[in-house]
């Protein structure tokens, strides 16, 4: 049996954009004895050729080379890391949960007894791994690795862009400024007047006055209901549109 066939897939992962997930088990791997069979732990006492290939085997069904199978020195904690580029072999941080938004990077957590647990977020293209054991768990790992995740721009929230402008404008701009958001028509200017920040600012050293801030972060809850949670910027130039999504990374 290989790896491939003995992976576990989880539904809600199956929709998040394409990336690749598996729970791997302990079948389809060359170790034996009680490390039998797909043992892919570097710290461990098994050979080191077979660990080499069994790590090999799993980043094959990944898609990644095996230097790009990333896997942490875990020790218990609830220390999540950021990674942007592999690390050397046996210079693994000591951390128990790995986030990244770099593509063609796997990221995995090493489990015996404890959880391994998966994270992903579809519009930002932000991934993470935890190995939660009990003390992890307990002193804050997921809430660690999710925190590392927003600052990827992770953030849980749906970003739309409102203007009074017609909506066939709007496609036009979206296409040409190559924006990865909604941008909704609001031609009698209600989401604006009930939700727009509203005030004073100088623009290219003339007085503008009304609506100041009118893009809304929209935070969608599990019933698919929506709420503006934050008004960020006005967006009224390519220029804006292009810091909109350099700070929301979208």
């Amino acid at each position: 049996m290989t790896p491939d066939q003995a992976k576990l897939a989880a539904s809600p992962l199956a929709n998040c954009g394409g990336l690749r997930h598996g729970f791997f088990t302990r079948q389809g791997g060359v170790s034996g004895g009680i490390y039998g069979s797909l043992n892919c732990g570097l710290g461990s006492r098994d050979g080191a050729d077979n660990v080499a290939e069994n790590r090999a085997r799993v980043a094959e069904v990944m898609g990644v080379a095996s230097d790009r199978l990333l896997t942490l020195y875990q020790v218990h904690s609830a220390k999540a890391v950021i990674v942007e580029t592999p690390w050397a072999n046996g210079k693994a941080p000591e951390a128990d949960a790995i986030v990244t938004r770099t593509p063609g990077l796997a990221i995995g957590a090493l489990t015996a007894d404890c959880a391994p647990v998966l994270f992903c977020d579809r519009q930002a293209r932000v991934i993470g791994a935890a190995h939660a054991g009990w003390r992890g768990a307990l002193s804050g790992i997921v809430e660690a690795t999710v925190a590392a995740m927003e600052e990827l721009g992770a953030a849980g929230l749906h970003v739309i862009g409102i203007s009074p402008d017609a909506q066939e404008k709007l496609i036009q701009f979206r296409a040409k400024e190559s924006v990865g958001f909604p941008l909704l028509s609001d031609p009698n200017r209600s989401t604006l007047n009930a939700y727009g920040a509203f005030g004073e600012k100088l623009l290219y050293g003339k007085l503008i006055k009304g609506v100041i801030r009118s893009t809304f972060v929209i935070d969608v809850d599990q019933k698919g209901e929506g709420t503006i949670a934050v008004a960020q910027y006005n967006v009224k130039a390519a220029g804006h549109v292009d810091k909109l999504k350099r700070d929301l990374h979208l």
